[in-house]
């Protein structure tokens, strides 16, 4: 048995258990320079029954904080990035692990299904340990063995464990073996299970002791049964952090420290607290453990990391050759800290040449243009003891400027140590740099990428240290938010990147007072609001094509050449809507909007100020089961009832729904019928000039445009929602009313219309009847034949035309249209917003889906030219002119990955093809469809 002791007395094994809990361990040496990878093995506590993800999210998050952020966590379960709110922060962390829920050490009958399976057999079945192959198996195994009346034999099925794992191991690779938890008293469990819970931990410790390369490790020192369980059996969140806690400081102790080799980047990292309060927080974090973090000798003085001390982790800033009392260690403060805020300083300080010696915390500054210097704390160090020195409430002096922190020892020349230095401060003195200047070409902080300055990642107007943690956490999970990730390019190379990071820090240290960019940067433009224009041509006079037209060439003629070209013609292109087709958009500025919430229904009052003339309709209220996402449930907001509302609460979205042509639930906004009745048209009376011709469309899109409204006026706080995030829908002509919703009304963070047709999604220009389908891959027939498509004279017929404007009642041939449907699409692309297009194959002939593929084509070479090619999105379900519950669901997991970072379960470039793209149903005209375009 490789590395396993002689079992020859309880004696001797006892007393190399006992060595083994005692003595100071290191990782073997082959860890220091390479990815350490670490298998959590176990039963339901190791895979986080009661607190998804266990002990396991909050380790992996410990642990990168401490700066090991070459741990890679392995497993046939999980994946490699998941996420969880800590402190009111969303934080990545590594989900692959082999806990199971149920399972015994080995084999065993019992359990709820008369077998107990095991972990030995499990690693077997898949040769895990090889195909994983793990430096270091942090094992708590046993309380199912316990539960179920098996503490005999125990001991020996942990030895046929051990023994297996330790032979398929790496040569270097380390067990620790834990102890398990009490069980509490509401649990599924009594009688004497505790005190046989006891007697086997007893036998862990033993049985560890007897393995060369196995640790014994104590969970059950940590959590506490009759307070840290969450159903009697598995820890809440208390007792999961608690367990990361213990295995955090365990693996530290383990690695030696060994952070400065594992983590690539070796610049200070400023750790803030993710609590969004006003309470204190960490607002700078020196540890030594992957660099001196910015601090240099002052004077004559030397400061240098040391790893033969430390106050905590394995290093800490050694000062020396000290020829002045005012010699010391220093940081420059930079922008970071500002004069007339409060703030409190602690350093734990260790010296080793006299009984007592006084340490100084001081501040050098310039006023007035002069040096200043003053007294933030003065305390006594005796020797040989790691002493925290501190002022918890020390107010920069006003008009402080160039600001640097020191320690010294006003009497004594003497060599000392420092760590764990820490600087807090309330979130509103939280460090930023210099607001926004009106000189962008000269100070570096003041370019703007789509909305956010270049270094602000969390788009609070300043640059933090708050903009450096969200730095290293999205180089190494990858950023999910377009915008982040362009306030992230620093040098704008076009890419994310270390180089990047050292910038954001020295900027953030004032070791640079501007950023640098690469030679060639990369020009990332903005849309901007234009003034609004509608000189275009009158319908007679339109010119007439088949080509589908280029959505990036002006009216005039002109191209577009740049980014910045783009966001003007996509102004171009909203009037030109407005003009030839829906009518003026109504942007809520003369509209005073009030609300009154009744259990499910919420009534929305809107005056219009210019005229006093009031109007209401209601909204119906669907609540999620429970609100998961941070700052309350993200809301979808429907044209009508029905979009499969169950589905969407249940995972822990909002939806309002609203009958908008008043059909069911009058009064609606605006009735379907060419009256030019409702809500809306009560405020807004339909005339005979392009001014005044907003038709049903538009006045539909207004009514979830005053619900926003009313969510940002407070019904929002009421309940729990966040408006920021909300999603507008609906099907069919609701779907048209979608698209035009989302085209106009830019608060909205996506709009999926779905089956919206000719008017809404659907190319005019592309006609699919005739043609024959495979959809079979949907489960449906493999030689499906579409009949007649939608033509343009049933949108002009009696009961559609309301719901557009005079102007498109002219046109009579659909090639005269100076846009066509993909253009209306594009009105949905921005850096902060997404489409998210539904429609179905099977008996959607009058609806043209094809032609709503064809669309999504058209729009691709738009969104990619804006580099923003996973804003758009495409469900082609099988059946079912609705929004079903298979849409829902993939516009959740589209949604909550890309506005939260959520993992999907499913494969999100599902989202960017459809039945249509499959070789027997392709088009060719697909392919050809933008050839002659500019882009």
């Amino acid at each position: 048995m490789r590395k396993r002791f002689l079992r020859a007395s309880a004696g001797i094994a006892m007393s190399a258990a006992m060595l083994s809990s005692a003595m100071p361990i290191s990782a073997p040496a082959v860890y220091a320079a390479d990815t350490v990878r670490i298998m959590p093995l176990g039963d339901s506590i190791t895979f986080g029954m009661a607190d998804e993800g266990g002990y396991r999210k909050y380790l992996s998050h410990f642990m990168r904080e401490r700066g090991y952020d070459n741990l890679d966590f392995v497993g046939p379960e999980g994946s490699s990035s998941a996420t969880f709110t800590y402190n009111g922060q969303q934080v990545t962390y590594d989900d692959n692990h082999a806990g199971y829920s149920g399972y015994s050490i080995t084999d065993l009958q019992g359990g709820w299904s008369g077998k107990l399976n095991g972990i030995l057999e499990t690693m077997q079945s898949g040769d895990y340990i090889k195909k994983y192959s793990p430096d270091i198996i942090l094992l708590q195994i046993g309380t199912n063995d316990i539960a179920n009346g098996f503490l005999d034999g125990s001991e020996e099925r942990l030895h046929k464990l051990l023994d297996y794992l330790t032979e398929n191991m790496p040569a270097n690779g380390t067990i620790f073996l834990t102890t398990i938890p009490d069980l509490g008293s509401g649990g599924f469990f009594g009688g004497d299970t505790n005190a046989n819970i006891a007697k086997y931990n007893d036998i862990v410790k033993k049985v560890a002791g007897e393995y060369s390369n196995v640790r014994f490790a104590d969970i059950h020192s940590v959590v506490d049964g009759s307070k840290d369980l969450a159903d009697g059996v598995h820890p809440n969140t208390e007792g999961y952090e608690k367990m990361a806690q213990y295995w955090a400081d365990t693996l530290d102790n383990f690695l030696g420290g060994s952070a400065a080799s594992l983590t690539p980047v070796t610049i200070a990292q400023p750790v803030v607290t993710a609590d969004a309060s006003d309470s204190a927080k960490v607002l700078m974090s020196c540890d030594f453990e992957s660099g001196a973090d910015g601090w240099t000798g002052r004077g004559s003085a030397s400061a240098a990391v040391d790893k033969s001390k430390a106050h905590s982790g394995s290093g800490s800033l050694f000062v020396s050759k000290r020829a002045n009392d005012w010699n010391g260690a220093v940081v420059d403060l930079g922008y970071d800290f500002s004069a007339g805020n409060t703030y409190g300083f602690e350093a734990y300080i260790l010296q080793n040449s006299a009984a007592s010696l006084d340490f100084k915390l001081s501040l050098e500054y310039s006023s007035g243009g002069t040096t200043q210097y003053d007294k933030i704390a003065l305390s006594p160090v005796k020797q040989g003891e790691w002493t925290k020195v501190e002022n918890p409430s020390y107010t920069i002096p006003a008009g402080a400027e160039n600001i640097k922190f020191y320690i010294e020892v006003p009497d004594d020349l003497s060599d000392f140590y420092v760590d764990d230095i820490r600087i807090t401060g309330s979130a509103s003195s939280a460090p930023g740099g210099p607001s926004t200047p009106s000189t962008p070409s000269t100070t570096v902080n003041t370019e703007k990428t789509t909305g956010k300055i270049k270094g602000d990642l969390d788009g609070d107007g300043m640059i933090t240290s708050l903009d450096v943690v969200l730095m290293r956490k999205r180089l190494l999970s990858g950023f999910t938010d377009s915008k982040m990730k362009k306030a992230a390019d620093i040098d704008r190379s076009g890419d994310t990147e270390i180089a990047d990071l050292v910038q954001l820090q020295r900027f953030i240290l004032g070791r640079i007072a501007q950023f640098e960019e690469v030679a060639d940067p990369v020009n990332y433009d903005e849309p901007v609001e234009y003034e609004k224009s509608y000189n275009f041509p009158a319908v007679n006079k339109l010119p007439s094509s088949r080509d589908i037209p280029d959505p990036f060439i002006f009216m005039d003629g002109s191209k577009v050449e740049s980014e910045s070209d783009w966001w003007k013609r996509q102004a171009e292109i909203s009037c030109m809507y407005e003009y030839y087709m829906y009518g003026k958009w109504i942007d809520g500025s003369d509209d005073e909007t009030s609300y009154k919430i009744n259990g499910n229904k919420m009534t929305i009052t809107v005056k219009r100020k210019s005229t006093g003339k009031t109007a209401s309709f209601d909204m119906v209220i669907n609540r999620p089961k429970s609100v998961r996402h941070e700052g309350g449930a993200p809301v979808i907001l429907g044209m009508h009832k029905g979009i499969a509302e169950s589905t969407a609460t249940s995972n822990g979205y909002a939806v309002i729904t609203y009958d908008a042509d008043g059909m069911f639930s009058a009064p609606g906004t605006a009735q379907d019928n060419n009256q030019h009745k409702g809500a809306f048209y009560d405020l807004y009376p339909y005339g005979n000039s392009f001014e005044t011709q907003t038709g049903e469309l538009m006045a539909w899109s207004w009514g979830l445009s005053r619900t926003l409204d009313a969510l940002y006026a407070g019904a929002a706080k009421e309940l729990n929602i966040n408006p920021e995030n909300a999603i507008c829908t609906g099907v069919s002509r609701y779907g048209k009313a979608t698209a035009v919703c989302g085209a106009f009304e830019k608060r909205f963070k996506m709009c999926a219309p779905s089956c919206s047709g000719a008017g809404g999604i659907a190319l005019y220009r592309y006609r699919s009847q005739g043609k024959t389908y495979d959809f079979s891959s949907k489960g449906a027939s493999s030689n499906y034949t579409y009949t007649e498509n939608e033509p343009l004279g049933s949108l002009q017929a009696s009961g559609e035309q309301a719901w557009f404007n005079g102007n498109f009642m002219q046109f009579r041939d659909v090639n005269n249209l100076p846009m066509d449907q993909h253009m209306l699409g594009s009105l949905c692309c921005d850096p902060d917003r997404y489409l998210f297009i539904i429609g179905s194959c099977v008996g959607e002939d009058w609806v043209n889906a094809p032609s709503m593929w064809m669309s999504y084509c058209g729009m691709r070479p738009i969104w990619d030219y804006v580099g923003l090619s996973d804003h758009l999105a495409i469900n082609i379900h099988k059946e079912g002119h609705a929004v079903i519950a298979e849409d829902v669901e993939k516009m959740i997991q589209y949604f909550d990955y890309h506005v939260y970072g959520i993992n999907p379960k499913m494969d999100l470039k599902e989202l960017q093809t459809s039945v249509f793209d499959l070789p027997k149903n392709k088009d060719p005209f697909q392919d050809t469809l933008s050839s002659k375009w500019i882009h």
